[in-house]
This record gives C-alpha cells, structure tokens and sequence, in this order.
C-alpha cells in the first residue's frame, strides 16, 4: 500500500489556495491547496499565517486548522509535505527550519531566497543534511506543455541552429522576470556559461533590459517594461523559423522560413501547423510539480525544478542587480 502523506500550507494567499478556491468547475489544479485535494496521496491538515481574517477564511473552507506562527504549525501537525507561499524574505529562514526539522518534502514558491547568498546557504544546508528533505521549487513553468514543446524544438533542430532568444517581462525582475530566465535555463541547458553584458534600465528599474550572452554563441535579448499587465514572453529565432510562447505560456506560435510569394529570391515567416505546439495553456503543470516532488522524495531524486536549477535565474538576477546598481552609482 502507497504512503499518504500529510501536508500544509504556509502563507494564505493566491498561489497558495485563492487562486482557484471558488472555481470547482476548473479542471486543472492552479494552486498549492488543491494540487493537494486532487491528490489521492495527499491530505491537506493545516495552514498558517500571521493575518487572522486569512487564517478563519482558510479554515472555513478546508476544515483543517491554521496557525499564525510557522514553527507553531510545524509542531503541532508534523507535515511530510510543506508548501511555502509566504513572501519570500520569509523563505530561507522557513526553508532552514524545515531542514533541521527533517520535514522530507519542501514546496517552495519563487524566488526560492532572496539572494544568491542565501541560496546558496539553502543548497549547503540541503546537503549537510544529506538531501533528507527533497526540495522543489515551483518554477512551473518546467512542467508546462508549451515549454516542453519549446525545449524539444531546440534540441532536435528542426529549424536549424538558434542563433537568439528574445524575452519580454513586466512586474519585476524578482515576480515574472525569475520565471522566464528560470525557462531560459531550462530550455538551453542548466549550467551553460553565460556572461550578463549590457543593462538598459531606462526608467523602469524594478524591470531592467538587459542582455545576455551564451558560450555557445547564443545571444540573449531580455526587455523589461512598466506594465498595468502581467508580459511574459520567449521567442526562439533558429536559422529557419521562430519559435514563440506569448503571454506567459497561454498562446504559442511557430513560423516556418518560406520564400516570399510577390518577391522570389526573398524569404520571409510563416505562421505553420506543424505540431500540437499551437496548444498553449498549463494544464497540469502544478499536479504534475506535485507528483514529481512524490516521486523524487521516494526515489531519493532530485526533482527537474530544484535549488541547484533554481541557481541559474538567481545568479542572473544577482549580477543584473549589482551592474545596475554600480551604473548608478
């Protein structure tokens, strides 16, 4: 008989359990809570937060008890499952506890810290304790179709070599930039040298342009703006055609180089229905996020979304950082 394990959730906002809690009719888990309730594997027994109207809401809703301290709902219901969804100057002190405690399965909203120092201490601390704790980062995005899909293009070189990646974000470097440099590792390679080069901050600080520039000769143009809306988008540019996932994974699009009908000798795009790669969406990428935690903690795996991946968006954020800060001053 498989193991049930128990889980609870800290920090009681929108990724957490609001962002789907009062839509039963969708049919792919959007948050924490009810990745846990589709479950068979899983029972949700508690959450926390410091906000009481949070907690009785919570509480309400679920049956289950809530705490306003971290290590009180530790204490008290013992979880084999922790998902944490507080801000993240919470995290590596959350993160921390959990490990001394042998909690052995760590859901950890991004950014996973909220430095590249910090993170680093996660990923010693991680391994003085012998991986006891099987820790994922919720970059969900690894676990989404249309990325898959992306990464695969890139790959099996069915355009050709991609000679440049365009990324456009808004709402922060820390908040959506993360999740698509996060992609960016994801699809090229996590590890691959890299040097971050020039910074184009213009007036938007939060969100700054940059670019970057692979050893493997791929050039990396990253465009940050001050939006009223959430922009998050990649477009691969191969030899032959482009690759495009729009408006942070829910539209997708491939162009295939054709030769211009009016002008011959010339070329130009395509929009092309090669593939399934024109469905877009996340359809399970949290389930999915889910089960991959299981599998790995019983495994003794790392999962494909963990500190040591997550290390290659903080370090990117870390220098873009310290290069805009030395411009200014």
């Amino acid at each position: 008989m498989r193991t049930v394990y128990k889980a609870a959730i800290v920090g009681l906002g929108n990724i957490a359990w609001r962002f789907d809690c009062h839509k039963p009719d969708l049919y792919t888990s959007r948050t924490h809570a009810s990745s846990y309730m589709n479950n068979h594997r899983i029972n949700l027994i508690g959450g926390c937060s410091p906000n009481e109207a949070d907690r009785k809401e919570f509480e309400e809703f679920f049956r289950v008890p809530s705490f306003p301290e971290f290590e009180e709902l530790i204490e008290s219901v013992k979880p084999d499952v922790v998902s944490i969804c507080s801000p993240p100057e919470n995290h590596f002190k959350q993160v921390k506890y959990c490990l001394a405690n042998g909690i052995p399965m760590i859901w950890l909203e991004k950014p996973p810290a909220l430095s590249l120092q910090e993170l680093d201490n996660l990923i010693e601390e991680q391994s003085k304790h012998r991986n006891r704790s099987t820790i994922l980062v919720n970059y969900q995005r690894r676990y989404s179709d249309p990325y898959f899909e992306l990464k695969s293009l890139y790959e099996n070189g069915l355009f050709g070599k991609c000679v440049m990646i365009q990324i456009n974000y808004s709402r922060g470097l820390e908040t959506n930039g993360s999740h698509v440099i996060d992609m960016l590792f994801y699809i090229v390679g996590n590890g691959l040298e890299y040097e971050v080069n020039q910074i184009m901050t213009f007036r938007e600080t939060s969100s700054p342009s940059f670019s970057l520039a692979f050893k493997n000769g791929i050039e990396v143009m990253v465009s940050g703006m001050a939006l009223p809306y959430h922009c998050i988008d990649i477009a691969l540019i191969f030899e032959s055609g482009r690759a495009s996932i729009l408006y942070g994974g829910a539209t997708m699009m491939l162009e295939k180089k054709i030769e211009n009908e009016e002008y011959p000798g010339f070329y130009r795009l395509k929009n092309e229905k090669i593939t399934n790669f024109e469905q877009g969406g996340f359809h399970g990428s949290m389930d999915r996020a889910l089960s991959d935690l299981i599998e790995c903690h019983e495994g003794k795996n790392f999962p494909v979304s963990n500190l040591m991946t997550a290390r290659n968006a903080q370090s990117v954020m870390h220098q873009v950082r310290e290069k805009q800060g030395s411009s200014h001053s």
